[in-house]
């Protein structure tokens, strides 16, 4: 099987560009502070990344088909889960650099959610987690999935 992470997540620079503008429109991002900043702030986080998740070091998806969501009210689409590689903004703590946020994929960013920032960095440093994040590269090296 191909090496898919040598791929860069097959994220072209219109899909980032495109990924970011979406970002943008969230609400919960205005804390990053004017739109100006935030598109900067964004573009930084997407060029320090190199098209990889933070933790996991995995290849992110930018494009727009990856995302998720739902039926619009009235529609008959189904409605289809966000891809676990999907590129999401995670908040880490407020005042720290790079707007206090990461590029995650959606898999880890789901994961640490339900986790104070404390219980996360000490998970994080244990030889199991390390672990579990060196398997699942490889097995997406290996077979594509997670």
């Amino acid at each position: 099987m191909a090496n898919r992470s040598s791929k860069n997540g097959g994220a072209s620079n219109d899909a980032k560009t495109k990924w970011i503008q979406r970002q943008m429109r969230k609400p919960a991002l205005r804390s990053m502070g004017s739109a100006t900043q935030r598109r900067e702030c964004l573009r930084r986080l997407v060029e320090k990344s190199k098209g990889r998740c933070r933790w996991t070091g995995l290849p992110l998806k930018y494009d727009r088909r990856y995302a998720g969501g739902g039926s619009r009210k009235g529609s008959r689409k189904r409605k289809y889960l966000t891809h676990p590689l999907y590129a999401t903004v995670d908040h880490r703590e407020p005042g720290s650099g790079d707007c206090g946020h990461d590029i995650v994929c959606a898999y880890i960013n789901d994961a640490k959610g339900q986790l104070p920032w404390e219980v996360w960095l000490r998970l994080s440093r244990i030889t199991a987690f390390k672990k579990w994040m060196a398997d699942l590269r490889k097995r997406w090296d290996e077979t594509g999935e997670l």
